[in-house]
This record gives structure tokens, sequence and C-alpha cells, in this order.
């Protein structure tokens, strides 16, 4: 296991010792893998051919890419991955007929995340619908059989906390706005996400705050109504976590959603 290394660059200082530095960020991860496969007994060589002619058709299409998996003592971690250069096939020497398959991908992403993602979901804030009773049952009951004071539940507080404590990389959680809502906004400590539009009832928004974008229905771009958009304010910090909040301009008792999905990130 490897760390990408960074892209940060260093500038000869004119008639001076020493460099500028100048600080990057980090470079695409670059996976080689090696694999070996054995046939048992001689009259396994079409098995054998068959499995070099799948190894060949990895990662073909360069249209997406693959989830690649990584299995650990605290879980499962994945990159997506797409394949670089040859796939190089070669005979070996072994008691049974067998290959060697080498096999070199690379990852846009470098960051490694939890092959699940954890799911949160909170509603507007919400005023309680009870309270203390001064006349129900005959007011004030500090009798042990009364129970005491009854504040009643509380009502919907529209934050929600994305959990990056775990993680080594920074990570953004990817967020969804559910309608009914109107002029939508999502605040944390650095800034605020704002969408200039109303969602009715079933129509949903999809905030990607790295990348950044802003998709109504998950397809249709509606970055251009979205301001501000402090995007950087919504990436969590390694062995840190983000409170968001949800608020709109429209009447507090409605029933719109803010949905984070994201996971722990490490190098």
């Amino acid at each position: 296991m490897s760390a990408p290394a960074p892209t940060t660059t260093f500038t000869p200082k004119y008639q001076r010792p020493g460099s500028y530095w100048t600080p990057g960020f980090v470079e695409r991860g670059v996976i080689n893998l090696t694999i070996r496969a054995y046939a048992e007994g001689n009259k396994s060589w079409a098995a054998l051919r068959l499995a070099s002619l799948k190894m060949l058709a990895l990662c073909q299409d360069t249209t997406k890419l693959y989830p690649l998996v990584f299995r650990s003592e605290i879980g499962n971690l994945v990159q997506n991955v797409a394949r670089e250069g040859d796939i190089l096939i070669k005979p070996i020497t072994a008691q049974d007929p067998a290959f060697e398959a080498s096999i070199q991908l690379t990852s846009p992403d470098p960051r490694r995340y939890f092959e699940t993602k954890q799911t949160l979901t909170v509603g507007l804030p919400q005023n309680s619908t009870t309270g203390l009773d001064f006349a129900t049952g005959g007011g004030l009951d500090y009798a042990a059989s009364g129970g005491g004071l009854d504040f009643g539940p509380a009502g919907a507080i529209g934050i929600l906390t994305v959990d990056n404590t775990a993680g080594t990389a920074p990570t953004s959680p990817e967020l969804t706005l559910t309608g009914p809502l109107t002029t939508p906004s999502l605040s944390v400590p650095g800034g605020s996400i704002t969408y200039n539009a109303s969602l009715a009832t079933g129509e949903f928004l999809v905030i990607n705050p790295e990348d950044p974008s802003a998709l109504l229905g998950g397809t249709a771009s509606r970055g251009y109504l979205v301001n501000p958009a402090k995007w950087s304010a919504f990436v969590v910090q390694p062995g840190s976590s983000l409170s968001i909040g949800l608020s709109h301009s429209g009447p507090s008792t409605d029933l719109g959603t803010l949905t984070a999905s994201y996971s722990p990130a490490f190098w």
C-alpha cells in the first residue's frame, strides 16, 4: 500500500540559497497489480486460456470508473479506478499450468473511502407542539407518582453532523434537498450554500460541494441558481466533524428535508 505524491513545486531563489515553496494538492493514485492464475492438472489448459482472455478484458470501458475494493481489518475500503497502459500476460514455471498478469490502474480521486456510505436525513427546524401544562390534571405535580415537570418532546432542530474523525484525508458529503422547500439554504460555520428557487413536493436537488455542482433531479444543472455558494466550507477535514443546518424562506411547517451521504476518507 502506498500514498500518492503531492504536486508541491520548488522554485530556486535568484542568487540566494534555498527555494520558494508552492504548496499543491495530491496527485492521482496509481495502483500496480500482479495477478497469478493456476490451473489444476494438464487437463485445465482450456480454462487457463479462458481466464487469460477474461483478464485482458478488465476495465476496458474507458467511459467509466470501476470500484476497486481493499479488504481490511477496519472494513472494506474502495477507490474508483480506470485502466492505464497495457495488460501484460506471460506464462510462468509452476507445477501446474499458470500465467502472471500485470495491470496498472489509475484513481483520479486518490483517496480511499469506506465501501458503505453513511446517510443522514434531517427536516426543517420545528417548534415543539407541547410544553408545560399548568391546568390539565390540576396544575404542576411534583409528586413521585406524577413524574415532576414535563416539557414535552423537543422539536426538530434542522441540523445534521458529518463525521470524519476517523479519516486521514478530507471528505465532502453529497447533499440532497427534497421539497417542499422555498429558497433553501445550507449553513456551516465557514459559509453557506443557497438555492434561489423552490422545490415542489417530490422534487430534489443534488449538491456536490467538491465538484462543485447542483443538479435538479440528479441530472439537470442548476448551478446558476446557487448563490452564495461557499463550496470549500463544506469539505470536512480529517479528524473533525461538520454540522450543517437547513433553513428556507417558506413556512416552518413545510416537510422538506436535507440528506447527507458521505464516508470518512483515507490516503
